[in-house]
């Protein structure tokens, strides 16, 4: 039986196919951008896709109540983009205990925000952003301890906007176009009389406009809820990188690490080495049997999941973590050559670099905006910086050396002789990566389809200048100024 359905962008003209609980091993169900209709009418009340955790039903038009008892299998929502359900919000998501994400934007939805949402103890994240929803915000969503992201922007919700636990944490961004909603963070106060003017959205509003979801990228809902497990002598390395950044900051941690098994770079690739959580790790197994194994040394991870996926995990957990960011209009370059590798066999899917600036912009990317995703991961780092190492590939690539020495005496590996950092520090230049055999092949990996040489590049500093015209240099840079310099972040113009 099928873990995995991708029906998406195939021309289906039909109703909800209720024939996939025939199905009922299924995971992952992706049935965006087709023509799917009507409303979603259970044909009976036992009706059930026991093991589902993530549905894709974007760019569709489907119509009515979205009905609550077919929510019960759902533990991540990924409802965004042009899909219109119109009706009342079900009561029944509050019986949703082990939902982490909930997206329900960019829908129909009216009446109030159900008072039990409340009850969804493990949210991470709660979108009702751009509906019709009216009335004051429920006092019980402050009893939400996990919910580190929230956005209930342009509604027509009223009153004043609570206060208590992460409710405290929030910004302007996640009430903008509210004109009945009054109190911190807006600047209006509840003794004022409100507008009927809506505000401007941030940045991070039109991106559920486009789904870019992919089964292939579908471990944040599972690996947020298994990577709990995870002990001491853990290395955890988040990113946003898409080329040679991620396998360059793998190389240089595998070997300082692993100093006796230095040579392993000439003849494993580097993700092979370190794999990704949502790809490698997590794909084929519940029980990983890397993480099942008994292992004395220190375990060593990857991942492109954002810091909101994985709030809880890393604030319970002692593990490492290293990030590594880089400069907005590099990584655009770099993403946009990685997606046009990626869809080679598929020319008509590319992207021209016009259209890839416009979705970087408005944050359509694969693991959610990128302003959104460098930020989750930076105020963590001011916040457990004994636990967090943030950088930046500008600077680890021009003073490698001592930035292979802060890692070392970040992971408790210190180094005794400058000649070994040295040596670190050659074995994992890009060029020296890049002239072996096995980095150059022309072989996909299993977990993969793009082959291994595809995760090298030139892996240079400001090489968006021979690419990005003067207008989407001016755009970037205005947007990082908005979302970086206005919180003190200092970086990427």
């Amino acid at each position: 039986m099928p873990e995995v359905l991708d029906l998406g962008k195939t021309m289906i003209t039909d109703v909800f196919p209720f024939w996939l609980e025939k199905l009922p091993n299924l995971r992952v169900l992706v049935l965006r951008n087709n023509n799917l209709h009507g409303q979603i009418q259970l044909p009976r009340r036992n009706f059930s896709l026991p093991k589902l955790g993530i549905i894709d039903l974007s760019s569709n038009q489907f119509t009515g109540d979205f009905p609550g008892e077919f929510l019960s299998s759902l533990d991540e929502m990924l409802m965004n983009t042009e899909i219109k359900f119109h009706g009342k919000m079900a009561g029944e998501i509050g019986n949703l205990k082990s939902l982490v994400v909930l997206n329900l934007s960019r829908n129909g939805f009216d009446g109030r925000i159900p008072s039990s949402l409340g009850d969804l103890v493990e949210l991470e994240s709660l979108d009702l952003s751009t509906n019709k929803l009216s009335g004051v915000i429920p006092q019980q969503l402050t009893s939400l301890t996990f919910l580190s992201f929230l956005n209930v922007s342009n509604n027509n919700l009223t009153g004043l906007i609570p206060k208590g636990y992460q409710f405290n944490t929030y910004t302007n961004d996640s009430y903008l176009g509210n004109p009945g909603l009054c109190g911190e963070p807006l600047s209006r106060s509840c003794s004022e009389p409100t507008g009927s003017t809506l505000q401007p959205p941030s940045q991070g509003d039109d991106s559920s406009k486009e789904s870019l979801f992919d089964w292939r990228f579908a471990g944040s809902g599972y690996a947020s809820g298994i990577v709990v497990g995870l002990a001491l002598g853990y290395a955890f390395l988040p990113d946003f990188q898409y080329h040679e950044g991620t396998t360059w900051l793998k190389s240089l941690i595998y070997s300082i690490l692993n100093r006796p098994s230095k040579n392993k770079l000439v003849v494993e690739h580097p993700h092979e080495l370190v794999p990704f959580l949502e790809i490698q790790v997590f794909a084929e197994a519940d029980e990983p049997p890397v993480l099942a194994a008994p292992s004395d040394g220190p375990r060593l991870f990857a991942t492109h999941i954002p810091y909101q996926l994985l709030s809880k995990t890393l604030h319970s957990s002692p593990c490492k973590v290293v990030y590594l960011t880089r400069n907005p209009k590099d990584t655009l370059v770099s993403l946009w050559h990685f997606v046009n590798k990626w869809n080679k066999e598929n020319p008509h899917q590319s992207w021209s670099l016009d259209e890839a600036t416009d979705r970087f912009c408005r944050g359509v990317s694969l693991y959610g905006p990128y302003y959104d995703h460098v930020i989750g991961y930076k105020e963590l780092s001011l916040k457990r910086p004994e636990n967090v190492m943030f950088v930046t590939f500008e600077e680890m690539l021009k003073d490698p050396h001592d930035y292979v020495k802060k890692l070392g005496d970040f992971l408790g590996c210190p180094f005794k002789e400058e000649d070994e950092v040295n040596e670190v520090v050659k074995n994992c230049s890009i060029e020296v990566l890049s002239s072996h055999d096995v980095n150059k092949s022309e072989e996909s990996p299993a977990w993969f389809s793009l082959p291994y040489n595809s995760f090298f590049r030139k892996g240079k500093i400001g090489d968006y200048k021979n690419y990005l015209n003067d207008e989407s240099i001016q755009r970037i840079d205005t947007l990082t100024k908005e979302r970086f310099h206005s919180l003190g972040f200092m970086y990427g113009v």
